[in-house]
């Protein structure tokens, strides 16, 4: 299982190295891992730290993927126009310089559940979920202790950012921190839909501790709304 598998980059500044990457495949699974210390610079592969996933079908089960940087985005998970199922995935000690410390995806159809994201960090937006365009569904996760740190940082919790079509459902989102929309950040959403999630114990430096809505439009039913 995940906790007797190891794959351990040993990524470092002078040695930078990707864990995984996964690039233009179908129909590919991975499961039953654990996947760290992955470090990519500016000068090679910068986005994606463990897991860099291109124009690509994948299926992502059972995987801690901890412990790994980007001087880009993404420093957990990075997935550009691609499709991606992941279930039971603990992403956690993960940090970016750019945006999306847990996953950042973009232009990605996104389905992930009963997943853990916890104590990630980024200089910009999104430090446990930042998510950019597709279709997303997020549901029976934990999202929690993530901090974004620089300024006029969005999304501590989540940043969703221009899509037609997110699902959230029924996750916890605690003790996240960011200057804007602690909890989550949603800017230039058309059709989102928040439902029985709990928000709770978020804080925000400037704006939205739980939450934090720009020229967005959707439905919020059933949550729990309380920093």
């Amino acid at each position: 299982g995940r906790e007797e598998t190891f794959l351990d980059a040993e990524g470092s500044a002078d040695f930078p190295r990707r864990v995984l990457n996964l690039d233009k495949v179908e129909g590919v699974q991975v499961s039953g891992l654990t996947l760290m210390n992955g470090f990519v610079t500016l000068a090679k592969n910068y986005n994606g730290g463990a897991i860099g996933i291109l124009a690509s079908q994948v299926a992502l089960s059972d995987l801690i993927v901890a412990g790994s940087s980007a001087a880009g985005n993404g420093a957990g998970i990075y997935a550009l126009d691609s499709s991606v199922e992941a279930d039971s995935l603990v992403i956690q000690y993960n940090s970016a310089l750019g945006s999306g410390g847990g996953i950042h995806s973009v232009q990605t159809n996104l389905n992930l559940s009963q997943s853990s994201v916890i104590n990630n960090s980024v200089s910009k937006n999104g430090a446990g979920l930042s998510l950019d365009g597709g279709a997303i569904a997020v549901n029976d996760c934990e999202i929690s202790y993530n901090q974004a740190t620089g300024y006029q940082s969005k999304g501590g919790g989540i940043s969703l950012s221009g899509t037609q079509d997110a699902l959230f459902k029924a996750n916890l989102i605690t003790h996240n921190n960011a200057d804007n929309g602690a909890g989550a950040y949603l800017q230039d959403n058309s059709a989102f839909h928040l439902d029985r999630n709990r928000f709770t114990n978020n804080l925000a430096d400037y704006s939205g501790g739980g939450l934090f809505i720009n020229t967005s439009s959707g439905l919020i039913t059933n949550n729990l709304i309380a920093g």
